[in-house]
């Protein structure tokens, strides 16, 4: 009965505050709990729901948001020391991310946020 998978997608302004985006952050922290609830209402029809929260990742809108009218080279090079991983992310890994969460092999897992940020988030 029922069935499905609902991915929303979040970032890791939904998890850390940010000082330069405060209504983003709130917006995305919506998004984090509207996931949680839904993963409850929603569980008794075999509907999951998760969403990812990626950081920033290698794709066109990333140099407007890390350096708006900066040094973007500068500025990546000051924000990956933060990162454990020490890059950042490519879209393809935030689409494998997405793929399995709503996939059959995660038909067990609902009500996850999860931080696609290469360490940032953990520590």
């Amino acid at each position: 009965m029922g069935g499905g998978s609902i991915l929303f997608t979040g970032s890791i302004a939904s998890l850390i505050g940010t000082r330069s985006y405060p209504v983003y952050s709130a917006v995305k922290g919506g998004v984090v709990l509207l996931t949680r609830s839904l993963a409850l209402l929603l569980a008794r029809d075999n509907i999951r729901v998760n969403c990812i929260c990626p950081s920033l990742i290698d794709t066109p809108m990333a140099p407007e948001f890390l350096s708006p009218g900066g040094d973007w080279e500068a500025n990546v090079k000051t924000y990956v020391k933060s990162i454990p991983l020490g890059r950042i992310g490519k879209p393809e890994e935030v689409a494998a991310a997405a793929i399995f969460l709503v996939s059959d092999e995660a038909s067990y897992i609902t009500g996850i946020v999860l931080p696609i940020d290469g360490g940032f988030t953990a520590g």
